[in-house]
């Protein structure tokens, strides 16, 4: 399996031919016959896209609002919603199922090619110092901004341990070579 032609939900089989995962590596694939039909599927793949992000969008303007709790079950109702509808309409397309599980590329070292050694520090220094402001939020100044906090704590605090990793592989190919 190689890196997918264009959209994240296409990707060429090892015969050549190309499969849809509309669901990327979490469900089932299907071989697109031609070129016609991969651009209808992308069409109304964009369509759900564009209506699913009005809908999140809306659905967080009316918790935001502070509507009645009826209006919020009923945003969280219709992005559910749209959610099977995709999945009735993607099994509709009469498509072949592939036979291969959908292979994400590891783009971590790519990623830590592009940055020289001082800016994989710098972010992960910045990354564990907002995790740190998160707990101190959480710690200090109570429990009013403890979605913030927690939200930075494990937003900020995932993505540090992923910076560690990439450094932790600079060095070790630095160390290599």
């Amino acid at each position: 399996m190689q890196y997918p032609d264009s959209d994240s939900g296409f990707q060429r089989s090892a015969a050549g031919g190309l499969a849809f995962y509309p669901w990327g590596r979490f469900g089932r694939g299907y071989i697109v016959p031609g070129p016609a039909e991969m651009a209808t599927i992308r069409a109304k793949v964009k369509i759900y896209l564009l209506t699913g992000l009005f809908l999140v969008l809306a659905n967080g303007l009316l918790w935001k609002l502070q509507a009645a709790p009826l209006w919020k079950v009923a945003g969280l109702l219709a992005v559910a919603l749209l959610l099977v509808a995709f999945q009735f309409h993607v099994r509709a397309w009469d498509l072949e199922p592939a036979r291969e599980r959908f292979a994400a590329p590891d783009n971590t070292e790519s990623f830590a090619a592009g940055f020289n050694g001082f800016a994989l520090w710098s972010l992960l220094l910045v990354m564990a110092l907002f995790a740190a402001l998160g707990l101190f939020m959480l710690l200090r100044v109570g429990p009013a901004p403890s979605i913030l906090a927690w939200t930075a704590i494990f937003g900020f605090g995932s993505v540090s341990f992923g910076r560690i990793a990439l450094v932790r592989r600079r060095l070790k190919r630095r160390s290599q070579e």
